[in-house]
């Protein structure tokens, strides 16, 4: 049977482990001071942020700077979706639907207001809004639209969500994603 002899790594090992056991209030004290100095020097040592261009790597990179050299870039979007809450029919969403157009037409930092566009099945009505360019902050868009709501109880319930041309987005667009043919309300 072979004999285990140690490694300098497990005899080194050893040594810590016997001296944290003889002097546990230093041990402590030495591993609390290990980790504010850790600490600190995550907070002392500069990030750098990358920016959208480092992504732009091949074909595709080479094809997104052209795109966006030549301006045809989509601008942002805000997508409202009514949906009959309750009893609500049809007039009920129109209603709800030409109040989210008046009420969102106004806002600043608004550039469009679409029509709305109902569901094939006339369950459902989708507003789109486009952004004017640099516009993040969408709070007073939603506030808009949750006050029509209130305009409108027992009709249609909305949920505004943002789909953005670039890569961002939210996860509340997944929620507001329209079937492919939809047709103008009148």
């Amino acid at each position: 049977m072979p004999v285990h002899r140690p490694t300098p790594t497990s005899r080194l090992a050893v040594r810590v482990a016997r001296w944290s056991a003889t002097h546990p209030a230093r041990a402590i004290v030495g591993w609390f001071t290990l980790v504010v100095v850790c600490a600190a020097l995550t907070v002392l040592v500069p990030t750098q942020e990358i920016e959208d261009a480092d992504h732009e790597i091949g074909g595709s990179g080479r094809a997104a700077a052209w795109v966006a050299e030549a301006g045809l870039t989509e601008a942002d979007h805000e997508l409202v979706l009514l949906a009959p809450a309750g009893d609500g029919g049809a007039a009920d969403l129109d209603a709800g639907a030409r109040g989210v157009v008046a009420a969102l037409a106004g806002e600043p930092g608004v550039a469009r207001v679409d029509e709305p566009v109902r569901a094939p099945d006339g369950s459902a009505v989708l507003v789109s809004v486009e952004l004017e360019a640099g516009v993040d902050d969408v709070t007073d868009l939603q506030r808009a639209v949750a006050d029509v709501a209130e305009q409108h109880p027992g009709s249609p319930s909305t949920r505004p969500g943002t789909s953005r041309s670039t890569t961002r987005s939210t996860s509340a667009s997944a929620r507001t994603s329209s079937p492919p043919r939809w047709s103008r309300c009148r």
